[in-house]
């Protein structure tokens, strides 16, 4: 008998993940978000961290830690922070941490099981049917960040949802791009941009977003620029 894991239609089985972190299992689906279980307690993924689950990609915009049951206080106030879950060990097994993601891409089907994720198609679209419940959740690799970020493209799914905080996974998302390019300002300046389009006549909103990236990022002072015709003025400063 054949034990692979059947894949959802258009989907392969998963492959070697390379380079990926496992963080747990797919506990709520649909087409526009997932939720996970971490298998290990408080082990999430960062808000704006990029997760995906059977090939369908999505960027983190919730994690909680809650018990089973009623939590109520359990250390004293002589304890040192962290101690309470020495004095009672039992907490790993009565708290449970969870985290959701937007759906914002997904990588499309190839009969080659080996082709690592960074060479797959990609599309910035939802897919055809969500994961599958009790699929493993993976937070992605920097070399998928990096091809999932090179074009801004996941910014315009991203607008479209409701009930979650938006702007701060924008904010998260592109601070992490930038961070990942090695503080690459003319990548950021591009994203921008983009984003500014999508939010025309938004004008205060996205000054918010744009301060709040270069808070995050805490480089004021643009890189150097690289060897050849010289840039643009703009470029290496993000515009509002």
């Amino acid at each position: 008998m054949n034990n692979d894991p059947v894949p959802f239609p258009g989907t392969p089985p998963p492959g070697p993940p390379g380079g990926r972190t496992l963080l747990g299992e797919v506990i709520g689906a649909s087409y526009g978000a997932f939720t996970a279980e971490s298998y290990n307690l408080h082990d999430t993924p960062p808000l704006g961290g990029l997760v995906v689950a059977q090939d369908v990609l999505g960027l983190v915009y919730d994690a909680r830690t809650e018990g089973l049951g009623p939590v109520s206080a359990k250390g004293s106030v002589q304890d040192a922070d962290g101690d309470v879950y020495r004095i009672h060990p039992d907490l790993n097994r009565t708290l449970r941490s969870q985290f959701s993601a937007l759906v914002v891409a997904h990588y499309g089907w190839t009969a080659e099981k080996d082709v690592p994720p960074e060479e797959r198609r990609l599309v910035y679209t939802y897919p055809d049917t969500p994961p599958r419940l009790h699929y493993k959740a993976w937070l992605c690799s920097d070399s998928e960040v990096l091809r999932f970020t090179e074009r801004p493209h996941y910014l315009r799914l991203l607008m479209q949802a409701s009930d979650c905080p938006v702007d701060e996974v924008i904010i998260h998302v592109l601070a992490r791009a930038y961070r990942v390019r090695g503080g690459d300002r003319a990548h950021l300046l591009r994203s921008t941009e983009f984003l500014g389009r999508l939010l025309k006549g938004q004008y205060d909103r996205l000054v918010a977003i744009l301060e709040t990236v270069e808070a995050l990022i805490d480089d004021d002072a643009p890189p150097a620029p690289p060897a050849g015709p010289p840039l643009a003025p703009a470029v290496g400063h993000i515009k509002v």
